[in-house]
């Protein structure tokens, strides 16, 4: 996260949908005055809620990316597309069991890592 913050605080998972959905993404730079207005510019175009307003290809996205990187040198290398994947993982569950899944994800995490992955965990309330 650029901004060390959600574009949405909703808590209910419903409503950071309806959010993603309807709202436009808040500037970094109001809570990270020293992004790059390019920077900014390009989260902006990749999160218009219009597809044809936004990025049509990730070589347009590598591009404008490495532009703010010759720019800036805020970013020190653009990831090559065909080294990196990502992948999704949605838990749901009715609340019972959560110490054991809780652990089963600290395993995963754990076991995902040693492997030099990068693993992010959010949860939403209902």
């Amino acid at each position: 996260m650029l901004t060390g913050q959600r574009p949405f605080p909703q808590k209910k998972v419903g409503e950071v949908f309806l959010a993603h959905r309807t709202t436009p993404v808040p500037d970094s730079r109001n809570l990270r005055p020293d992004v790059p207005a390019d920077l900014d510019g390009i989260i902006q175009r990749c999160t218009q809620k219009n597809p044809e307003e936004r990025f049509q290809d990730f070589e347009q996205v590598l591009g404008s990316l490495g532009r703010v990187a010759s720019n800036t040198g805020l970013l020190s290398r653009v990831i090559d597309r065909k080294s990196h994947k990502i992948m999704n993982i949605i838990l749901t569950y009715d609340g019972s069991g959560q110490v054991e899944l809780n652990k089963l994800v600290d395993s995963f995490v754990e076991s995902a890592e040693s492997l030099g992955s990068k693993v992010h965990v959010s949860d939403f309330e209902n």
